[in-house]
Formats: structure tokens, sequence, C-alpha cells
């Protein structure tokens, strides 16, 4: 009954400041999903071949910027060439600044299979980017009700269900932007997180 657990924080003013070159311009003709991890299975990237196959069937015109490295790679850049989604997907590599890619996307895509805490949805959250993700581990305490979708792991349908609708509806993406910023911002911040500590510590 002792036991209180407090989340891990990021120093958000200084991300907020950190200067940035996109990736690209924005299109507003077309969608662009951002996601950012190792490419490595936990991360479950090949999940995004089917995802994107289901997304052209439904005429949404889209792109996937994809940014990490792993053992992974050529496997997948092999099962985009197989699909023929060159024109879909780009490997952008290692990337030392997320927010290069982050304030190029429109959307975040988690298709990771488990994470610890995720960093990357906080840092997608506070460049105003909805998330959709597995509903798994921790992404439920990260991403909240008003930020983000949360879907069965594996599901192409369900995930994509959740694409269309923020592709048909630009306004709800930009609401649930912001969302995600305010509620990141107040959860997560380090000098609150370290403030819960202290407070937890001096009452024992």
């Amino acid at each position: 009954n002792k036991i209180k657990v407090i989340p891990n924080g990021i120093e958000i003013q200084g991300f907020l400041d950190k200067g940035f070159e996109p990736i690209q311009p924005k299109d507003k003709s077309s969608m662009v999903l951002g996601a950012l991890g190792r490419l490595e299975p936990q991360k479950n990237f090949e999940f995004l071949i089917p995802v994107a196959l289901a997304l052209k069937k439904k005429g949404i015109p889209f792109e996937i910027l994809i940014g990490g490295k792993g053992a992974q790679e050529s496997l997948l850049k092999l099962a985009v060439e197989e699909n023929q989604l060159e024109e879909q997907f780009r490997f952008l590599g290692f990337l030392d600044n997320p927010k290069r890619l982050l304030m190029s996307s429109d959307v975040f895509l988690l298709p990771s299979l488990w994470e610890g805490f995720g960093y990357v949805i906080v840092e997608a959250s506070l460049c105003e980017l909805p998330v959709i993700a597995f509903d798994v581990s921790s992404n439920g305490e990260v991403i909240s009700e008003a930020s983000g979708f949360l879907t069965p792991p594996n599901d192409v349908r369900a995930f994509c269900d959740k694409i269309a609708y923020l592709y048909d509806q630009p306004d709800k993406r930009k609401a649930m932007g912001k969302a995600g910023k305010t509620f990141v911002s107040d959860q997560f911040d380090s000098k609150k997180i370290f403030e819960r500590i202290e407070t937890y510590l001096v009452g024992q």
C-alpha cells in the first residue's frame, strides 16, 4: 500500500524550444503518416505494409515517413518494393532530431508490440499530432481518449479505420493534436514529475 507509480518525465520546454529543419513541407492534398523507432521486430513496422495496401484500396492519398535504422531495414524495403509501395514509403534513416519528421507529419503511427514508456508518443503529442497505436503496455497511459486512438494489436482494419477518420476530419485531427500537447504537458513535464517524487519521498 506504500507503492506509488510515478511516470517518467520529459524536459518539455527544451523539446519545444529545439530548432529543426522539416523533412518536407506539408502537402494539404495528402496525409503524411509519421513513424519513428528502431527497425526491429518489437517495433513491428512490417504491419504498416498491409495498412498501406488497405489505405490505397480506400483511395486515401498518403505517404508514410519512417525514421530509424535496424536489422529489418532491408526486409522492410523489399516488402515495400514487392507490394509496389515505393511512392508511399520514405525511409529516412536515423534522425538525431525527431522533430524533423514529426513536424512534417499529420498523424503519428506506433505499431509497436510493446513499449516501456512511450517517449516518442510524448514527443509526437508535443508536436500536436494525434497518435494511433496498439492497446498494449503503457500506451493507454500516454494517449488520452482526446489525443489519439488505441486499436487491437495487428488489426489492420481497425487501424486503417482510425487513419481514414482522421483524413476525413481535419478539424478533429487538429483538435486531437492540441489535446495531446496539453495532456502530456500536464502529465509528463519533468519539473512536475520531480515535484511528485519529492512529495512522495518527504511523506514516507
